[in-house]
């Protein structure tokens, strides 16, 4: 008869139950893997202030304040006529913004509330109510299907403001030249053209009223440019040309972020 092991003795071999245990293990690990993945993606959102992922908007506009060199707020037209024949004389716009049956003369248009500021503290020999009047794109978060052409036109009229205003100071400083001002805005157009076109390709097939919309506000651009390209070849007052529109196109697009956020 063999003899029992001295070790093995009285020994019981217990089964320890962890199959549930790891059951679980493997459905929780692959969550707190992804849970760690979505922190992350989160708090670098944050960082680059970005949230369109956890967004359910898609088109996101932040608010824009561009500033106004006001001749004074008249309750009609006419009177509003008559001062900006005078400010133009004086190398101003003199475009008439229209707003709450007001009629703002305008001389010009800037990107700070400081430039425009300077600008009128600058100019003497007046008798005019001078002051900032404030123009502000509202904010704007809907959820768009055709967001990204609308998005693409959107950066492109303010890219256009934002040239318009640049040369307008390259012409007044006399760092360009009709010719390089000219050069510069119908290169602009012709993007403005291929812009339209997208939109106008993509509602035949898709009705939508925000890009007929941005079609309206995109043409009228086109052709204040145009207009304005034959003005600085022709060399007729160049620098008012300019300021008029600049006021036009401004005036336009805030048309266009408001009539997009009404629908």
């Amino acid at each position: 008869m063999p003899k029992k092991s001295p070790y093995y003795d009285d020994v019981k071999y217990i089964k320890h139950k962890h199959t549930k245990f790891a059951f679980l293990w493997w459905i929780l690990f692959p969550c707190m893997i992804a849970g760690v993945v979505l922190l992350a993606m989160f708090f670098s959102g944050v960082l680059a202030g970005d949230f369109s992922l956890f967004s359910r908007y898609n088109y996101k506009t932040e608010q824009i304040t561009y500033y106004g060199l006001s001749f004074g707020t008249y309750d009609d037209k006419e009177t509003a006529q008559s001062v900006a024949n005078g400010v133009v004389l004086q190398g101003a716009s003199g475009y008439i913004w229209e707003q709450d049956n007001k009629y703002i003369v305008l001389g010009s248009i800037y990107m700070t509330y400081e430039d425009c500021q300077f600008v009128i503290s600058n100019i003497t020999g007046t008798n005019y109510n001078m002051n900032v009047f404030e123009i502000t794109l509202p904010k704007i978060k809907k959820n768009i299907d055709e967001y990204e052409i609308l998005k693409s036109n959107f950066e492109y009229m303010k890219q256009t403001i934002k040239l318009l205003y640049d040369t307008s100071i390259g012409l007044d400083t006399k760092v360009m030249t009709n010719l390089q001002v000219s050069s510069t805005i119908n290169s602009q157009r012709s993007d403005g053209i291929v812009q339209k076109d997208n939109a106008s390709l993509y509602v035949l097939s898709t009705p939508s009223k925000y890009l007929d919309e941005s079609i309206i506000a995109l043409q009228h651009i086109i052709d204040t440019q145009d207009e304005l390209v034959y003005k600085l070849i022709e060399d007729t007052s160049s620098s008012h040309s300019l300021r008029y529109a600049l006021c036009s196109v401004v005036d336009n697009v805030y048309q266009f972020v408001n009539n997009v956020k009404n629908i």
